[in-house]
């Protein structure tokens, strides 16, 4: 299985835009979200839209720092507050963790993860749809790492990113994507709780 991730919504602009393009691949996805963009107006209804598309969400951060750059507590109080985020407005309790820019402060968000029931997972593949490349250039890059349990980064959000604030690029992605990973005779969807890809 070849799991399609998203990072950092979301987003009013981007996640709609990369549902619908989704939806054309006939494709599932993994969204990894942030409390802070969920806690905004509309937030609910844009996470509710991931999920009526057959989608899993999953557990990135309540505030988008990376964690080795804070304490054990201040660790802690960011994902129980973006747990309690999920639970209030979607009842869910997510499964994966991935921290912001796959940073750990080791041992503390190992420690922490366990705690909370969280497994820690990042991603194998990561064609820098932050930096704007163009899709094309990222399509070659996903070509080059791709096989059957590749883990692709990309995000539905440029709220954290430095050098983009656009994801048409990772929208136009999409679609000869899932067609790559096809075509290699692979399937494609979310990436799967059970056998996820263990970050340790």
């Amino acid at each position: 299985m070849v799991a399609l991730t998203f990072d950092d919504g979301p987003d009013p602009v981007w996640t709609p835009a990369v549902l619908e393009a989704l939806a054309r691949a006939r494709a599932r996805a993994t969204f990894f979200v942030v409390a802070e963009q969920l806690l905004e107006p509309g937030g609910p209804d844009l996470l509710s839209a991931i999920l009526a598309g057959g989608h899993r969400i999953e557990a990135h951060c309540a505030r988008h720092v990376a964690q080795d750059e804070q304490d054990r507590a201040a660790i802690q109080a960011d994902v129980e507050k973006l747990l309690g985020a999920l639970d209030d407005n979607l009842g869910l309790r997510p499964h994966l963790w991935r921290p912001p820019y796959g940073r750990l402060n080791d041992p503390h968000s190992i420690e922490v993860a366990e705690q909370v029931g969280l497994e820690l997972v990042l991603w194998t593949c990561d064609p820098r749809d932050y930096r704007n490349t163009p899709w094309e250039a990222m399509l070659q890059e996903v070509k080059s790492a791709l096989d059957e349990d590749s883990v692709i980064l990309l995000h539905d959000s440029r709220r954290y990113a430095h050098d983009a604030d656009s994801a048409a690029n990772t929208v136009a992605l999409i679609e000869p994507l899932v067609e790559l990973v096809r075509a290699r005779g692979y399937h494609v969807g979310p990436l799967p709780v059970p056998h996820s890809r263990r970050m340790l």
